[in-house]
């Protein structure tokens, strides 16, 4: 399947469109994911929070995404906390607007082709256990299931250089 989206890593020429994405789709957001704080939408500290971000991926140690369909901005998915391993943690979202089209699908199978790219070995990801949509992008990805909390799920895909 493909919905001619495409992964950009993030740069500072982002910062405003990407603090839009986010403004207007925190309601949505918060209503499945843990909020960011009343800080987070304010821009100057938006963009200080970001540029922390793109040390961390100039390092390698994190790696940031836009996901864009048709040069808007659709959905985020990035690779952080990548240790000695080459395993890191994943997370994605994608606008209310874009929501139930398969783009966190697509652009998370993106991602995997990048951590494949970059020689990392594994992902890992969470969930709460109400977040059912997210639960089912991971499996589509190939993503299986860890561990099981009262609050969460965590899942785990090993990568494979082929």
């Amino acid at each position: 399947m493909s919905l001619y989206i495409t992964l950009e890593l993030l740069t500072e020429q982002d910062f405003c469109e990407l603090f839009r994405f986010e403004s207007e789709n925190r309601t949505f957001f918060e209503r499945s994911v843990p909020g960011r704080g009343d800080d987070y939408y304010q821009y100057p500290i938006f963009t200080e929070r970001n540029r922390a971000l793109l040390e961390e991926q100039a390092k390698g140690l994190s790696f940031f995404f836009l996901i864009r369909k048709n040069g808007e901005i659709a959905g985020r998915v990035n690779a952080v906390d990548i240790d000695s391993s080459g395993c890191g943690h994943i997370g994605y979202r994608v606008s209310e607007r874009f929501a139930g089209q398969g783009v966190a699908s697509e652009g998370v199978a993106l991602l995997i082709g990048e951590a494949e790219r970059l020689g990392m070995a594994c992902l890992l990801a969470k969930t709460t256990q109400t977040n059912i949509g997210s639960q089912q992008v991971l499996k589509k990805n190939g993503f299986e299931i860890t561990a099981e909390e009262q609050e969460f799920i965590h899942f785990r895909k090993e990568i494979s250089c082929t």
